[in-house]
């Protein structure tokens, strides 16, 4: 599996690298889940590149594997 975490840092009330840090990232490792990526957010429009351009490169790699995508927002 390759896994992607994607995050909005101004997300809620700007908390949304702190939710990734303290919670998302922890209970993962815990499950035995290591991100192949983390990305935060620069701008509008920003996440939906980095999931196309993510996905494209496991495909294009000869990837034949499920790709999960962990998304923080609050938008």
């Amino acid at each position: 599996m390759t896994l992607l975490v994607v995050y909005n840092p101004v997300c809620g009330a700007s908390i949304g690298q702190q939710i990734v840090e303290e919670q998302v990232l922890p209970l993962l490792r815990a499950n035995g889940k290591i991100p192949d990526k983390v990305v935060r957010t620069e701008s509008i429009g920003h996440a939906g590149h980095v999931i196309v351009d993510f996905v494209k490169s496991v495909v294009q790699s000869g990837g034949n594997e499920e790709v999960t995508i962990v998304l923080v927002s609050g938008d």
